[in-house]
């Protein structure tokens, strides 16, 4: 009997008062499950990025007519099947009737491809299944940067502002295809510059394929030279800012000369700048009517109410590149308008065609949908 009490008595004792090693174990495994679940839960909420993507994808889907309001998607489509089918560039004009034979630099040959590709694959509903996936991707990449800066309210506001200036020019042709590469390049370049890190020159194999898709990639090398001047006039280790940008820029340069163009495709997109008849004669490279309503318009007063309210300063080299994009919109598809490089969103500039080419080579009548877009007046056409 003494055994039995002295073996209950050591049992007694050595049970665990509360706040033991046990019940703190205990708490610490519920705390760390609950963490796991509150884990798992936010990896199934989609990104913001996802969110925007998704959101513009199916907003471009809501229109898909509408992404092929433009005669150029034909010319586009028939100088892919051209290519296709001779497995060469077309470098003589082989639409024409009145100019048959003229030089033609295929500057876009490569998204020509991807177009004529695509519709022969998939037709028109696989043409808007593009743009419109290129435009979500864009936007998707455009919300990305900004989300490192500003909170996701603000970022969300910029980026559909932004998409609102693209939705005029939403269209299955080669300056689509590119949008998401602008932004990327244009993304990466303020961000390195905004840390004073090294430039990104893993990036400059996009040069190389923007280059041969659309001649738009004159802005990104415009504004590799802009940054890494910047960089080298700001104080601190100028010879280091001026080699590792220096060289990156001329290594963009020469990624935009690996085209089979050439230098001519290099300067295919200056010499149209330079062209004021064709300037004169589109409607899509006219300067921006505030007779109207535009979006550039809320861009640019929003702008100056941000800085009178908060006080906002940019710097000099900024606001410099500012107002020169604000002089940039004239011609308005040529470069992209002010606050739309800003935020690295979309081209406006038209890929480059000779002075003398004319369209004439549209898709087969026969292979069009039902609710066609307009497509008529293609002959005798300049290329834009």
């Amino acid at each position: 009997m003494s055994v039995s009490l002295r073996s209950i008595g050591g049992g007694l004792g050595n049970t665990r008062a509360p706040g033991s090693a046990d019940e703190e174990s205990a708490e610490q495994l519920a705390v760390s499950r609950t963490a796991d679940r509150t884990g798992i839960g936010r990896r199934l909420v989609p990104s913001w990025p996802l969110i925007v993507g998704l959101a513009v994808f199916i907003r471009a889907l809501a229109q898909p007519t509408a992404l092929l309001n433009d005669p150029d998607t034909y010319l586009h489509i028939a100088a892919g099947r051209w290519m296709l089918a001779h497995a060469a560039l077309p470098v003589h004009d082989p639409f024409s009737h009145s100019l048959a034979g003229a030089v033609w630099v295929p500057h876009e040959w490569l998204a020509e491809l991807v177009l004529a590709t695509v519709y022969d694959a998939a037709g028109w509903g696989g043409l808007v299944l593009v743009t419109a996936a290129a435009f979500a991707l864009s936007l998707a990449i455009l919300t990305r940067f900004l989300l490192r800066y500003v909170e996701p309210f603000s970022a969300l506001i910029a980026v559909m502002l932004g998409g609102a200036m693209v939705l005029g020019h939403l269209l299955a042709r080669p300056h689509l295809l590119a949008l998401p590469l602008l932004v990327a390049w244009a993304g990466a370049l303020f961000a390195v510059r905004d840390a004073e890190a090294a430039p990104p020159f893993r990036l400059l194999p996009v040069m190389a394929l923007w280059a041969n898709l659309h001649g738009s990639f004159m802005f990104g090398l415009g504004l590799a030279f802009f940054l890494g001047a910047e960089a080298v006039l700001a104080p601190g280790r100028r010879r280091v800012e001026a080699r590792r940008w220096g060289m990156f820029a001329l290594l963009a340069a020469a990624a935009a000369l690996i085209t089979p163009n050439g230098i001519a495709g290099f300067l295919e997109p200056f010499q149209l700048i330079a062209m004021p008849a064709l300037q004169a004669s589109f409607g899509e490279w006219q300067s921006p009517s505030f007779q109207e309503f535009q979006p550039l318009e809320i861009w640019l007063l929003g702008i100056i109410a941000l800085g009178f309210a908060t006080g906002a300063k940019l710097p000099l080299p900024r606001l410099l590149l500012l107002v020169a994009l604000c002089r940039l919109t004239r011609p308005a598809y040529h470069l992209p308008d002010p606050v739309d490089t800003a935020l690295g969103a979309r081209p406006r500039g038209r890929p480059a065609g000779r002075a003398g080419r004319r369209s004439g080579g549209n898709a087969d009548p026969g292979d069009r949908p039902r609710r066609e877009p307009a497509v008529a007046a293609t002959a005798d056409r300049p290329r834009r």
